[in-house]
């Protein structure tokens, strides 16, 4: 290397060292700690957190008892079982309108007054048997699609027996109701 390579460089390192050389403690420090460095931190104890929901079953049979006449109503018997310990049926709602738009041919819909939509008579609901239940109480529409049911103490094997009058929309019965 020639001789003012060798002086400039010189030069460069006594430069950088007294710069050093008058930098505090505290900017030594901050300027090391923007630097990147590498380093392998010990992290909590990882705990698998597990639990299982047991499954809640709901059973409902449905039986069309009436023959000419729907002043008997259609039967339906309601169970359920499972879930946590403690746990209750606080409400049931049966929805009938298979694709949302409203009463449309081929949906079902409540008949419980006389002068609606249904044929061959109606039944309003009316509540057979309560085994095990503490309260039951139920709201329903003549001619709607929607029947609500209430409960307080409905407990895993209790059983409720209603009836309530159920009729299939034809072209007939949507749109205005029946005379």
């Amino acid at each position: 290397m020639s001789g003012w390579r060798k002086g400039f460089w010189r030069l460069v390192r006594s430069k950088q060292n007294s710069a050093r050389g008058r930098r505090s403690k505290r900017q030594d420090a901050d300027h090391r700690s923007t630097e990147h460095i590498c380093q392998i931190e010990a992290l909590e104890p990882r705990r698998l957190l597990a639990f299982s929901v047991l499954p809640i079953h709901l059973g409902m049979v449905y039986g069309e008892y009436a023959t000419q006449d729907d002043f008997t109503g259609n039967r339906f018997e309601l169970t359920w079982s499972g879930g946590q310990p403690g746990t209750q049926l606080t409400e049931l709602v049966i929805q009938t309108d298979k694709d949302g738009q409203g009463l449309s041919p081929g949906d079902c819909f409540f008949d419980t007054a006389a002068g609606g939509r249904g044929e061959y008579g109606w039944k309003d609901l009316e509540i057979l048997e309560n085994h095990g239940i503490d309260a039951v109480s139920g709201q329903v529409e003549d001619g709607g699609t929607v029947l609500r049911l209430s409960f307080v103490g409905f407990d895993p094997g209790d059983r409720l027996v209603f009836v309530i009058d159920v009729d299939e929309a034809g072209d007939a019965q949507v749109g205005t109701p029946d005379n």
